[in-house]
């Protein structure tokens, strides 16, 4: 991050956390509750960017045997070694701070006089359990987390996990129990000229412990002109970002106050949207398809000029971490041949522009490619630091979406920057290393011939080193023939905003072009996933041999003989369509693939299908939309996309659906702080097919927990019940199985269905902390854990694996615990 702008970062989170003064709303503090005490202890585990982690707290947590401990208590951790709790005191500065809060534990024990809930604020832990219910924290101090609680009367406790060396918090009694929050807005700027309405997003708070159904909410304007709109259904002890839209009068001063209001409570909201000429950068909003949330993205608009006929050009621009996109934007001065468009990754942190933050990024570029109807050949990427690696990870997976890639003081992937080298020991290991495949850079780099590359780099950089962009050199020399590079001499990580909108950057960019299609007579294409990348000009992957393994393709099309030759591996279907060369259509195509030569009649669309049976290519008819295919292929990530839903069981025991509430409260707090996401949540008892068409559902329980399990229809593979996992044709039985896994939705083309499951209660409390909103962190397709990986890391997982095509299990993608480890419950 640059220098400049982390200064402005940090400058921005002592402003927010100041707020936690009860001056700043209209809260008071809560009335008859203590801070009795306070400890701390060491890191008692390891973790990292990897869905395998181990957490002797956590590990205490799942079984059922947590004890509030008190000062001196110890916590007995592998190899003979301990830490004890200690006392922890709030510093003159109103701060928790000790080096055991980089990564240990918190606890705070609380008196309440009465039963009542509070807003909890709080900054800087990962996470809080409230009475051992999980709830989200605030580990990169942004100062936005206020979530409602419920503490009883009497002794309560927090358990925070620790994150960055400090921690603050406070409670508060919330003026009503339904009230609009002043915190973490998202709003567009509205520009002069256009007239229609826009869309922010807003913090509602359930206060209470009741169900808030048909809430409404209306946006007031100076005139008078208002609308007003139905909120999504409000569980109990939550918060919601919700989407609202705003009037905008015909009359505008430099800036549009509004005021917004809950009906049901009287709860207000007063702000300011800023007015924007149609020349100036500013920031635009949108609804995301991913869960429905509001999105916005920077926008600094081209000159007037006549020199450059439209449609303009546009460069996305990706930001560094603890920035966002109205901040980058600013930094660039308008360019008389394109628009720069600045995404937001969906926070600051957000993803890394990987998982959800590329879907964003994608999700912009289509969003303004159709607001301005931009040139699509002139279509470029840059970014600087962890936009940087953005750069690098967007212009790798799409490399015919982009005319050139421009990192600017950019590092290639997590483990050549700042996190260890992932370790592979086993099977289990191979399995989940596999499953972060798209976050690894050099397995798709070749898909960098098919832009134009500008690497870019301050020479003195301590913050992201140097080594990154020459080691970026060193492949580039061995394989591209049309890239530049530069080191500033001196610069740091932040040289100004030279170091972004830097002329030789952007006139390279100017001078490379997307070619037509038509003149694209060879393809090389590498794509780990073709659920996340599934394209190259005229070549399209539908399906690998083994997914999430690398898969290329090499073609070629020689139009005269109407003939595509060529060579794949780890492919089982492709797609060639030669639409774009209409104007020499034949008969027939020839081909010849892997030295199998055949032919296909020149179909009306343009489009042939091939397909690998038996070791032989053949030309093939439609796609089975009940394999996997680009549209739905997992793995267990992916299934938090399409509008997704979580719905939790209510066929359990009181213990069993308190979890199931609690956990899925936990995913869609901490998707809101982690991506700025909105979802639904919903028992299963409010879940129809009908009501939620082709929508992604998350299922938290198991198959006698959860009424909703039906939406896997009958077969798959992996089915968990009370005490029993079952895994094709092995059987794992007891209490503390926990199992993930995705699978087709049986009644939808397009929609997955992803399972957060456990055999009893100590399984499903060992899912409350899997990282997988954590980028670079890869799940499989299924994988099924015990409690012990919380003590022993892989030891402690029983199986995981990628499903087929035909989601079946696959013998080549399925890894077991060894046979040594087994235990008799293994069968």
């Amino acid at each position: 991050m640059a220098k400049r702008q982390q200064n402005l970062v940090w400058i921005l989170i002592a402003l927010l956390t100041l707020s936690l003064s009860p001056a700043a709303t209209a809260q008071e503090p809560a009335v008859g509750v203590h801070v009795v005490e306070v400890l701390v202890v060491e890191r008692v585990g390891r973790g990292g960017r990897s869905a395998i982690f181990t957490d002797e707290i956590e590990h205490t947590l799942a079984r059922g045997n947590w004890q509030t401990p008190t000062a001196g208590t110890v916590v007995a951790l592998p190899g003979n070694k301990s830490v004890s709790w200690r006392p922890l005191s709030l510093g003159d500065d109103g701060w928790y701070t000790d080096p055991a809060l980089r990564g240990g534990y918190a606890l705070a024990r609380i008196e309440s006089t009465t039963d009542q809930v509070v807003l909890l604020r709080l900054v800087g832990p990962r996470h809080v359990y409230v009475n051992g219910e999980p709830r989200v924290g605030d580990p990169y101090q942004l100062g936005n987390v206020e979530i409602p609680v419920r503490l009883v009367k009497g002794k309560n406790e927090l358990l925070f996990k620790a994150g960055r060396g400090r921690l603050q918090f406070a409670f508060e009694k919330p003026a009503t129990d339904l009230l609009v929050s002043i915190r973490d807005r998202t709003l567009p700027d509205v520009v002069r000229g256009r007239s229609e309405p826009v869309l922010a997003g807003l913090i509602v708070t359930n206060a209470s412990r009741r169900v808030r159904r048909n809430v409404r909410i209306t946006a007031t304007v100076p005139d008078g002109t208002s609308l007003t709109m139905t909120l999504p259904v409000l569980p109990p002890l939550t918060l919601r970002k919700v989407g609202i839209w705003i009037p905008v009068p015909s009359k505008l001063d430099d800036k549009l106050p509004v005021e917004v209001a809950l009906d049901a409570s009287g709860s207000r909201d007063r702000f300011e949207l800023r007015v924007r000429e149609l020349s100036q950068w500013q920031k635009r909003t949108f609804r995301s398809d991913i869960d429905g949330s509001v999105q916005y993205y920077g926008v600094v608009p081209p000159t007037q000029s006549d020199k450059v006929a439209a449609p303009h050009g546009l460069v996305l621009s990706l930001h560094g971490a603890g920035v966002e996109g109205g901040r980058q934007a600013s930094c660039y001065k308008p360019k008389d041949w394109a628009y720069v468009v600045a995404p937001t990754n969906r926070r600051p942190f957000g993803f890394d522009w990987e998982d959800w933050g590329r879907v964003d990024a994608l999700e912009v570029l289509a969003h303004a490619e159709a607001a301005y109807g931009t040139d699509r050949r002139r279509t470029h990427v840059t970014g600087h630091s962890m936009g940087g690696h953005g750069t690098w990870q967007l212009g790798a997976h799409f490399p015919d979406r982009f005319g050139a890639v421009a990192p600017s003081a950019g590092w290639r992937d997590f483990w050549t920057y700042g996190a260890p080298p992932l370790r592979v020991e086993n099977g289990i290991e191979e399995v989940f290393q596999r499953a972060s495949n798209s976050s690894r850079t050099s397995l798709l780099e070749k898909n960098y011939r098919a832009s134009g590359v500008y690497v870019l780099h301050g020479d003195a950089d301590k913050t992201v080193p140097v080594a990154q962009a020459q080691l970026m050199r060193e492949r580039l020399q061995e394989f591209h023939d049309n890239w530049e590079y530069h080191e500033q001499p001196g610069a740091g990580h932040w040289w100004g905003n030279q170091c972004m909108d830097w002329p030789p950057l952007f006139e390279f960019l100017r001078a490379n072009p997307i070619p037509p299609t038509k003149d694209v007579r060879q393809i090389s294409f590498v794509t780990v996933s073709p659920a996340i990348s599934a394209d190259c000009y005229w070549a399209r992957v539908e399906t690998q041999r083994q997914w999430l393994r690398p898969a290329r393709l090499e073609l070629a099309f020689d139009v005269d003989a109407a003939k595509v030759t060529g060579q794949t591996v780890n492919v089982s279907r492709f797609t060639v369509d030669l639409s774009s060369f209409a104007e020499q259509r034949q008969a027939r195509v020839q081909f010849e693939i892997d030295a199998q030569a055949f032919q296909s009649p020149w179909p009306e669309d343009g489009v042939v299908a091939l397909q690998r049976r038996n070791g032989a290519w053949r030309p093939a008819g439609p796609l089975n939309f009940r394999d996997k295919h680009p549209g739905r292929a997992g793995p267990f990530k992916e299934a938090f996309r399409n509008h997704v839903v979580l719905v939790y069981g209510t066929l359990g025991t009181g213990k069993e659906n308190a979890w199931a509430y609690a956990k899925a409260r936990y995913d869609a707090e901490t998707f809101w702080y982690r991506g700025n996401g909105a979802v639904d949540i919903v028992p299963d008892v409010e879940f129809s097919k009908g009501r939620f068409t082709d929508r992604n559902v998350i299922l938290y329980g198991n198959v006698d927990t959860n009424r909703a399990w039906s939406l896997l229809g009958g077969r798959s593979p992996v089915v968990v019940a009370r005490n029993v996992v079952k895994v094709g044709d092995r059987t794992y039985k007891g209490d503390d199985l926990a199992c993930v896994f995705v699978y087709p939705r049986s009644d939808s083309k397009t929609a997955s269905v992803g399972v957060v499951a456990g055999t009893g209660l100590p399984g499903m409390r060992l899912t409350h902390q899997l990282p997988y909103f954590v980028s670079g962190a890869g799940f499989p397709d299924w994988a099924v854990f015990d409690v012990e990986a919380l003590r022993s890391g892989s030891a402690g997982i029983h199986g995981a694996g990628f499903f087929a095509t035909d989601w079946k299990l696959q013998a080549s993608s399925t890894a077991w615990r060894p046979a040594p480890a087994q235990s008799p419950r293994d069968k």
